[in-house]
């Protein structure tokens, strides 16, 4: 029943006659200068990928090793050679590197988890077996054989780690360098099968040092339009290439032990199998299916620190079923935030990615959810989610118009709708995106209805200076149940002025620098919020990566009719990351600010923090502390938090996180003291069959001030996970 009414819903907007139509037309890539083209032979035979580059067939495959340096010198010749060998066989495409180093002593032998290798020597391959530089998929192997992948988005300009790939590689330090192979099975790519396909391939070698050298396979040009120059990628044909395998399996099950202490001890032990399926309709278009997935924390991922926050925070999403696709509901105004969705019972989603038409849509159902993550009174009730989004492609470098539709169902008779259009246009100069979108709530107590709208524009002056404004209102009555809008009814305007600068070779003091300065208005009906803000930012990059900053406001603010003249802030920071057994960073803020409390009122705020990351062989450590004050003792707020990670090889890896929370707010008598521990071991087959051994440990604590702390909640918890592929 809720899911017809999710359809329905649909059927009646706008965007649905729109989509049924363009969903049907099929059209081709617009004109645009070829890259160079390659034909790469298919040798038949297996690889081991040990890293070993001996097998016979590397004899007869494509080599190529005129690479360019890019960065720092801009086209330059690489001060080390590098070689680059492809061909396929009978399981896919198998890519080989001999990286040439005249002081191999110096390569660095640091361990990492899977995609966290970016600070390490490496080499990267970008694919799109599209060749239309649209999305592309990643591999990045070091030279101690740790891999990082995903996908990547040129329009949206946004990674996805979390997006993981089926292949093999090995990797091996010599006496010259260092070697590694990639065998990436046609399995783990989605392209037209037959007789031939053509990949657009990017590689590049990073050279971490004093500072990182970057080579490529072709020179760049970074004043050009199309992506595929600016990136210097090539177009690969590749002989012989079967279809993939349609379909894949993903069964999950995960048990836990439970221990929970407030005014009682109670204790609970469950398990669940739930399962995750994929069918590739065709090249472009797959539907993913979940019943009862695992979306626990399983992962002892990093937490964000939550002091000093004036708004809600978004948090970054690292579930599996809703992280793949995801860039493809990314609009200006976000209206859909999948962490809305908690733990449904099942969810389904549909993505179609044409030449030029793309259609993404979601369906998840999740029962028992309390009416108060609504705003609403009452008991707990079964909620239907649904979002659909259709973008049609103007050229090759990100411009597009789209539409968006979302619906939370809440019970029988509590909806909540959205109805967006939205567009950009990427010019050489010039580049702008809009977005206008309208809301509607009903339930038994009342209906309403908003409005929201969003304009950006960007002005690129030179490759060093560029102008850009922005101007957004939410209205009051407007919601987005299903997305994440951390404020309504706010009017913003901001005016900004941009300067970047990087030389095109490393030599001197300044290696690096940004800045900019803006004027920003924000207000709200009848004067509840008025903010007339001057900002500004500058860093600059030194030698040994060295890197210094420092930022700033000056404004007003005015509060219900009060205001608060001369509200300022400054803070500065340094950070040094040329060694990886030791990288500090500091910073401090000094300034007055509006403390926001039954009655605001401005007071002095002081803030400073220090972190320090540390690698050595297989472990990495970093460890953080930052301290918030505001007035004369009005807010205090503290926090450090520290992790510590071991990676054996590349299946086996230990992490051990903790984060410990001080927070006393003396204009609300209140105070909060938390502390997390979170341990995991993992035991990774492929990025898809795996398992998890942890415990998560959590103490919370608050209380009036001046009295101690009062009420107590402790929860610990251990928990088995095990995924497998098929």
């Amino acid at each position: 029943m809720a899911l017809g009414k999710v359809w329905f819903g649909f059927c009646q907007s706008a965007v649905f006659p729109v989509l049924v139509v363009t969903l049907l037309l099929r059209s081709s890539a617009a004109g645009a200068a070829e890259p160079p083209t390659f034909s790469l032979p298919k040798v038949e035979g297996e690889v081991k990928a040990d890293g070993a580059l001996d097998e016979p067939q590397y004899a007869q495959a494509f080599h190529w090793e005129r690479f360019v340096e890019t960065a720092p010198r801009e086209n330059a010749q690489p001060a080390r050679k590098t070689e680059l060998f492809l061909f396929s066989n009978a399981e896919g495409l198998v890519v080989g590197f001999r990286a040439h180093d005249p002081r191999p002593q110096e390569i660095k032998r640091q361990r990492y988890r899977r995609d966290e290798a970016f600070d390490s020597e490496r080499v990267e391959v970008f694919l799109d077996p599209t060749g239309e530089a649209k999305q592309l998929v990643f591999f990045v192997v070091t030279p101690m054989n740790d891999v990082v992948d995903g996908l990547y988005d040129i329009a949206a300009g946004s990674s996805q780690l979390s997006y993981d790939l089926l292949f093999r590689h090995g990797a091996r330090i010599t006496d010259t360098g260092w070697e590694c192979e990639l065998v990436i099975p046609f399995s783990s790519l989605s392209f037209a099968p037959g007789k031939q396909a053509r990949f657009l391939l990017g590689v590049q070698r990073y050279v971490p040092r004093q500072d990182t050298e970057v080579y490529s396979l072709l020179p760049v040009d970074r004043a050009s339009e199309d992506p595929r120059e600016g990136m210097a990628y090539v177009l690969v044909d590749i002989e012989g290439v079967k279809p993939a395998r349609s379909w894949h399996l993903i069964p999950a099950w995960v048990g836990s032990h439970i221990v929970e202490e407030q005014a009682t001890r109670t204790r609970s032990a469950e398990g669940a199998l739930g399962l995750t399926a994929e069918w590739q309709v065709r090249q472009d278009t797959s539907v993913k299916g979940t019943f009862r997935p695992d979306f626990s924390q399983v992962e002892a991922d990093d937490t964000y620190q939550k002091i000093n926050n004036r708004y809600p925070v978004f948090i970054r999403e690292k579930r599996p079923f809703f992280l793949e696709g995801a860039e493809s509901f990314a609009t200006p105004i976000r209206l859909y935030y999948s962490r809305k969705i908690v733990q449904p019972e099942w969810g389904l989603k549909l993505s179609h990615r044409g030449d030029k038409l793309g259609v993404f849509a979601l369906l998840a159902q999740e029962e028992n959810v309390p009416a108060g993550r609504f705003g609403l009174r009452g008991g707990d009730k079964t909620t239907t989610w649904g979002v659909l989004r259709s973008t049609w492609s103007l050229d090759e470098v990100g411009s597009f118009l789209g539409a968006t539709a979302t619906y939370r169902g809440f019970g029988a008779d509590h909806r909540n709708g959205v109805f967006s259009l939205d567009a950009a246009r990427n010019g050489e100069r010039l580049s702008w995106n809009g977005q206008v979108a309208f809301s509607s709530t009903s339930s038994p107590e009342k209906s309403s209805s908003g409005s929201a709208a969003i304009f950006e524009v960007r002005y690129r002056w030179d490759q060093y200076w560029s102008t850009s404004g922005s101007w957004q209102r939410v209205a009051p009555s407007f919601r987005a149940d299903a997305g994440f809008v951390v404020r309504t009814d706010r009017e913003i305007f901001q005016l900004q002025q941009n300067y970047s600068y990087k030389p095109r070779e490393d030599v001197g003091l300044v290696r690096g620098s940004n800045a900019y300065l803006a004027w920003r208005s924000e207000r709200t009906t009848k004067g509840l919020l008025v903010e007339k803000t001057l900002l500004g930012y500058a860093d600059v990059t030194l030698p040994h990566q060295v890197r210094m900053y420092l930022n700033g406001r000056l404004g007003t603010e005015g509060v219900s009719g009060q205001e608060f003249p001369r509200t300022r802030s400054a803070t500065v920071g340094v950070m040094w990351g040329e060694r990886p057994l030791f990288q500090p960073a500091a910073w401090a803020l000094l300034g007055r600010e509006v403390v926001y409390g039954p009655a605001p009122w401005q007071g002095a705020s002081r803030a400073w923090g220090t972190s320090l990351s540390s690698s050595l062989a297989g472990f990495t450590g970093v460890l953080v502390y930052e301290s918030f004050s505001f007035g004369s003792g009005a807010r205090t707020q503290k926090a450090w938090q520290g992790s510590l990670t071991y990676v054996w090889n590349e299946q086996w890896s230990a992490k051990v996180f903790l984060v410990d929370e001080d927070l006393r707010f003396f204009d609300y008598a209140l105070a909060f003291r938390s502390r997390f521990i979170n341990a995991l071991l993992t035991y990774r087959v492929n990025p898809f069959s795996a398992v998890y051994v942890g415990a998560n440990v959590a103490l919370e604590r608050e209380g009036e001030l001046p009295q101690p702390f009062w009420d107590r909640v402790e929860r610990q918890q251990v928990f088995v996970k095990v995924s497998w592929y098929f």
